[in-house]
């Protein structure tokens, strides 16, 4: 709870700041898998109160300030994820062969593209699991960028690719 008051240290605001940009893709994903066709994020600022600051909970979790200047990480995730998931068709989970990770295919108007991201793990623990996945593509390369905005790429062999996947949704795409 503390990384919700007023006074987090920089490791829990930051700890807050990941685990808030993870959660609003991965309930975002699971939501229109599920056919919700509109979405609408309603924490994009919160007022100030004169003792507390920001509201406590809610305050820390916007994507901007009151004046709409500032913008924090989710600010930058939530606008990287609508364009990933621009022209959207529509979004089914995919049978992964394991529990721990989320499978989505993502297809689009223009292209397809896949989101992955590993079960949740504890926050409180020190070490996140990791899980070795392998996964069939069509495609030659493939873009990966985490929901931090981190990108790779890697080749395609045999049209498989294997993933380390953890609990940091992934947005797989091809790369031309």
């Amino acid at each position: 709870m503390q990384m919700f008051l007023k006074d987090a240290s920089q490791e829990l605001e930051g700890k807050r700041d990941r685990i808030n940009c993870r959660d609003i893709v991965q309930r975002t994903v699971i939501a229109l898998s599920f056919g919700v066709n509109k979405l609408w994020y309603w924490n994009l600022t919160s007022r100030r109160y004169a003792a507390l600051g920001p509201h406590p909970v809610f305050g820390k979790l916007r994507l901007m300030d009151e004046q709409f200047k500032n913008r924090y990480p989710a600010f930058y995730t939530y606008q990287q994820m609508v364009e990933k998931l621009k022209d959207l068709h529509s979004v089914e989970r995919v049978n992964a062969i394991s529990d721990n990770i989320y499978l989505f295919r993502v297809n689009k108007k223009t292209k397809r593209c896949c989101i992955s991201s590993g079960r949740k793990e504890t926050y409180s623990m020190v070490r996140i699991t990791t899980h070795t996945f392998e996964m069939s593509l069509n495609w030659q390369k493939v873009k990966i960028t985490d929901v931090f905005g981190k990108e790779r790429s890697d080749t395609i062999k045999n049209r498989k690719i294997i993933l380390e996947i953890a609990d940091t949704p992934l947005f797989l795409e091809p790369k031309y």
